[in-house]
């Protein structure tokens, strides 16, 4: 909403939803309702609950930092901000002592986040407005990620990765309705669409270039076992049992997963920036195994 320019999208949207906003004096609870030039808008905002997170220093890998942004490789096994389950010390706390706090979240500046135990590329906002500008691109899509994944595939496989090697997978993802922990694609799950590019084969794998349309939580891990090539090393939704021992000596301790390329407009100077992060030695040495 252009009159608060500061808030998100998203959080608009949960107060419409929870009957915060009214339009001409009637409540409305739909964030697609229509509303008509020069109506008289009430936006009730609550007190939003303050952090406890404390500033906690760690060794950041900064790849770009400027006044606006800041663009971080972040490391497997390090969760982007505190959860169900996350540990004491999150990327999260690190942000707050490096940047300080720029709003009372527990999120502070986190546009996008990375599975814990998916490293790679992740950018933060330094200001709101910037928070703001950078969340409305990757909604619009005009931001974007790239992955480089290594699945289960062996040479008699029919995943598409193998025998298509190129194209895309639309399919909804939610809820597991067995694992309420876990997600899964399911009928009445929100669209998700990932495109992807094989890179690599070998006998019992295939390097893979994932490229997300929409930011699903364990969306190519989810849509990888769907349609069963996942994820080398994935604790959640692999089947390593599938591969050799020799093969299996080589697995990192996480899916083999990794946000390697990220591009975004810069929000002050409109200008585009890509960056890219060499893939980690687990990853290679998992590679280099699968070459053999």
């Amino acid at each position: 909403m252009e009159c608060l320019p500061s808030e998100s999208r998203t959080y608009l949207a949960s107060l419409i939803k929870a009957g915060q906003v009214s339009v001409n004096g009637v409540v409305i609870t739909k964030p697609s309702e229509q509303i008509e030039q020069n109506s008289e808008l009430n936006v009730v905002i609550p007190d939003k609950p303050k952090t406890t997170l404390e500033p906690v220093q760690l060794p950041l890998e900064i790849i770009f930092e400027d006044s606006e942004v800041l663009v971080i490789n972040k490391p497997a096994g390090l969760s982007v901000h505190p959860g169900a389950g996350a540990p004491t010390v999150t990327l999260a706390h690190g942000i707050i002592a490096h940047i300080g706090r720029i709003d009372d979240s527990d999120r502070p500046g986190i546009v996008h986040r990375l599975d814990k135990d998916t490293s790679g590329l992740i950018v933060i906002a330094k200001t709101r407005h910037t928070h703001v500008a950078l969340q409305k691109q990757f909604a619009e899509r005009t931001a974007g990620r790239e992955y480089i994944g290594v699945v289960v595939s062996g040479v008699k496989s029919k995943d598409p990765f193998r025998t298509k090697r190129e194209g895309s997978i639309d399919l909804p993802i939610g809820r597991n309705p067995k694992n309420r922990k876990a997600f899964a694609v399911v009928s009445n799950g929100k669209p998700a669409v990932t495109h992807y590019k094989t890179e690599n084969i070998f006998e019992f794998g295939l390097e893979v270039r994932f490229k997300l349309e929409t930011g699903r939580t364990h969306q190519i891990r989810v849509h990888a076992k769907e349609v069963k090539a996942p994820l080398i090393g994935d604790p959640v939704y692999g089947n390593d049992t599938l591969l050799p021992p020799r093969i299996r000596a080589f697995i990192p301790k996480r899916q083999a997963l990794h946000a390697q390329i990220l591009r975004f407009y810069h929000p002050k100077t409109l200008k585009l920036l890509e960056f890219e992060s060499d893939i980690p030695n687990d990853i290679e040495i998992l590679l280099e195994a699968l070459a053999k």
